[in-house]
């Protein structure tokens, strides 16, 4: 299994960096698993204010991205 790290950025606030404390954890056996993991749980992990989000692998890289648009956010949150 390999960990990957999710981050968030909000319209409201800045990202914290790439290695910010408040990234979520997600073991997964592949990048792959680990998104669908993601995607899957979508509204627990984008609220209406998110904007953008990516994940990194275990060594910091960059892995995957994803950009929010401001009209196509979760109904209801």
């Amino acid at each position: 299994m390999s960990t990957f790290r999710l981050h968030v950025a909000t319209r409201s606030r800045a990202p914290s960096g790439e290695g910010g404390a408040d990234a979520v954890a997600i073991e997964a056996p592949s990048l792959r698993h680990a998104q669908a993991v993601v995607l899957g749980r979508a509204d627990e992990h984008f609220g209406a204010d998110a904007a953008s989000a990516w994940m990194t692998d275990e060594d910091g890289r960059r892995v995957w991205s994803l950009q929010i648009d401001e009209d196509r956010a979760p109904a209801g949150a």
